[in-house]
């Protein structure tokens, strides 16, 4: 192979590189509606939010977020968790203290209404410690 051919064979590699990572970067924009969950669990007998964020690594404040868990201290066996999700869809964000609604949606560049929708936050009232969602492309959560 000439020197020539093996530049053409590289840089046809690399715009097929790049262009599977403009696909991967355009399917993370085609999160489906709702929060996308990428892997469940079932709770078994003397499971807690402690045992299951050790098992799985997911914070126990983010699990009670991604679960809407209004009791979190009442884990039932069967009960259906998410316990991972899609990085693509958002992060999750602990409000500072003193930090407002629209600081927040100011810092993440995102308009307060759909963070305030995801999180069903009525009133714009935002706590220290408050664990906030902030979709990665709003368009799937107004």
């Amino acid at each position: 192979m000439s020197i020539k051919q093996i530049l053409f064979v590289g840089l046809l590699c690399l715009v097929m590189l790049a262009a599977v990572g403009i696909q991967a970067a355009s399917a993370a924009d085609d999160i489906p509606p709702g929060f996308p969950c990428k892997e469940e669990y079932f709770v078994q007998s003397g499971d807690s939010l402690f045992t299951i964020q050790e098992e799985f690594g997911t914070p126990a404040v983010v699990l009670i977020k991604m679960n809407n868990l209004t009791r979190p201290e009442f884990l039932f066996p069967g009960q259906k968790l998410c316990v991972k999700y899609y990085a693509a869809a958002g992060q999750f964000v602990a409000v500072q203290g003193g930090e407002t609604l629209t600081q927040v949606a100011d810092d993440f560049d995102k308009d307060i209404d759909v963070i305030a929708n995801v999180n069903n936050i009525q009133d714009d009232v935002v706590y220290q410690g408050q664990i906030l969602f902030i979709p990665r492309n709003p368009k799937y959560f107004k």
